[in-house]
């Protein structure tokens, strides 16, 4: 099963695989893994390259197309086609987040093994952010 991110009118969208294969979670979980054994106390944080990132792994695992002004590529999609596709980077930012949730990855996963109290209280913290949220918007509407 697929689904599309950004409006296919625009000719500005993406298509990506909504399941996440097993080796696919796991390259995701490694590196995410990987990323946060990158600190190292007296160095700081080392470099890690784009292509050990967590998400543009499942990004690129998953995605199936991309399409940007008009045209398609599906077929060996390279890291180098979602850095031109700057047209798409909110789709590219909305399919991740879907991905993760979807497939119960990152913080989605961890939220799963939370007792009812816990997630009683992580949705009043939510809930308390979006009140902030909406009284900052009315400020800045006047």
């Amino acid at each position: 099963m697929t689904k599309i991110f950004g409006e296919i009118e625009s000719g500005n969208y993406i298509e990506v695989r909504t399941k996440i294969s097993l080796i696919g979670k796991r390259k995701f979980a490694n590196s995410a893994k990987s990323s946060l054994g990158m600190i190292d106390g007296a160095l700081g944080y080392r470099h890690i390259s784009i292509d050990q990132d967590a998400d543009i792994i499942l990004l690129r695992n998953s995605l199936t197309s991309i399409t940007t002004d008009g045209k398609t590529k599906s077929k060996n999609l390279t890291l180098q086609d979602i850095d031109d596709s700057i047209e798409n980077l909110e789709n590219f930012e909305q399919a991740i987040e879907f991905l993760k949730r979807e497939n119960k990855l990152g913080v989605y996963g961890e939220l799963t093994e939370l007792s009812k109290e816990e997630l009683e209280i992580r949705r009043d913290n939510i809930y308390s952010n979006l009140e902030f949220i909406e009284n900052l918007i009315e400020e800045k509407g006047n």
